[in-house]
């Protein structure tokens, strides 16, 4: 019978993000000398937190795709350094004492690996997860760096005199001030340098929607907004909107349009996430579709995606094929998957030939941290022909809740 899918998802696949222009901004200029940053590698181990006001940010409603540090040259052997960085925005602008480190964990962590240079110049961190930065009172930038080489070999890199303690380092030869145990760290080097590391920061710039959300699919402004595309071939039919609809194929959705030919088309949207507890997310559809005894079965899929995330046709069929193929990645984000109601994963036929409005509610993946996501619908036509209507949607609302809801729907690691 008939398969057709309707679940909704976080995802694990990253990669960098290539949508819109690259654009960098440079902040600090100073050329005072220091081995305390990126990390204090005059120690075997060290954790540092840099904090850049919104002023010094000046950039507004950005995707950060790297960092860069100042590096001032090298002796033999190069600079080489086992590093885990963590970004988040906070309302904190400085450090009132050595202990008043700004907590950071997993889900925070936007880069892991090791930085190496040979000569003077910038070394370029590409954040492995792209980091959403929104310019509003009170949301300061926070960059932690780990160090967990375990040796030492003082480098030094360009800073900036600062005055108002706006970094922290934490540093030994012995212990480990990993930021998970930071409150128990045992070391005594913690101090506040009054410099600020000279900082280059590649970002570009998205136009993302905030919540709460409503589209009806009549306002061209808003619907340019939507990336339309056939994973298969650019070429050929793809979401497009028609009388005030989101509609997949051309002509009012007749199937005849792909051929018997497979097809996966999307339509993605940007949106920013506030901390809060929960979303609520709603459309209006109409699915049809065909069956060619259970060989070909098409089908309507709806993905919560991070925004570095460009899959392929098959990782996108596989994941709808099958619920297990979900692994979770680096703990970036809980793998929920969640299902609308009566929507599940079987072989049940599923056809709302009338129009019909779907619902659910989702614990937020950026709660208490704020964070862009991409929306996606998928249609899939899995080869044969067909006579129905493929897919319309219409009539999508988004909201957040401030209170914590429970996600009823199956969460697998």
């Amino acid at each position: 019978m008939k398969k057709v899918v309707l679940f909704f998802f976080p995802v694990f696949m990253f990669c960098v993000l290539t949508t819109t222009a690259q654009y960098y901004r440079t902040i600090g200029t100073g050329t005072d000398s220091s081995s305390y940053f990126p990390s204090y590698s005059y120690y075997n181990y060290s954790f540092v937190e840099m904090i850049y006001p919104i002023p010094e940010m000046i950039i507004s409603n950005i995707t950060i795709s790297s960092i860069a540090f100042d590096f001032r040259g090298t002796y033999a052997p190069d600079y080489s350094r086992k590093l885990t960085v963590y970004m988040k925005m906070v309302s904190q602008s400085s450090f009132a004492n050595d202990s008043a480190y700004i907590p950071v964990d997993s889900a925070d962590m936007v880069w892991s690996g090791t930085l190496t240079a040979s000569s003077a110049g910038w070394i370029t961190i590409p954040l492995k997860h792209p980091f959403g930065y929104r310019t509003v009172e009170g949301n300061h930038l926070l960059i932690a760096i780990y160090d967990n080489t375990g040796t030492y070999s003082s480098r030094y890199f360009n800073c900036t005199a600062d005055s108002n303690n706006r970094t922290l380092v934490y540093a030994s030869d012995t212990y480990h001030p990993h930021p998970d145990s930071l409150s128990t760290y045992q070391g005594t080097n913690c101090f506040r340098p009054l410099l600020m590391p000279n900082l280059k920061i590649g970002y570009n710039a998205i136009d993302y929607a905030y919540l709460p959300y409503t589209c009806n699919f009549d306002d061209s402004e808003e619907n340019s907004q939507w990336v339309l595309k056939n994973l298969y071939d650019p070429a050929r039919p793809a979401w497009h909107f028609q009388d005030g609809k989101l509609m997949a194929g051309v002509d009012s959705c007749n199937y005849d349009a792909y051929g018997n030919r497979s097809s996966t088309i999307l339509a993605e949207r940007y949106f920013w996430f506030e901390g809060s507890d929960s979303l609520t997310i709603s459309f209006q559809c109409t699915i049809g579709g065909e069956n060619n005894g259970g060989v070909s079965c098409d089908y309507l899929a709806v993905f919560l995606v991070p925004i570095d995330t460009h899959w392929s046709a098959n990782q996108y069929r596989n994941a709808c094929d099958d619920i297990y193929w979900l692994k979770c990645g680096d703990d970036y984000d809980l793998p929920y998957i969640l299902h609308f109601g009566e929507e599940s994963l079987d072989n049940t036929k599923l056809t709302f030939l009338n129009q019909k409005t779907l619902s659910t509610t989702i614990a937020n993946p950026r709660k208490g941290r704020g964070g862009m996501y991409k929306l996606v619908f998928v249609w899939r036509n899995d080869f044969g022909d067909g006579d129905g209507q493929a897919a319309v949607i219409d009539n999508l609302v988004i909201t957040d809740n401030i209170e914590y809801y429970e996600p009823q729907s199956t969460a697998r690691w």
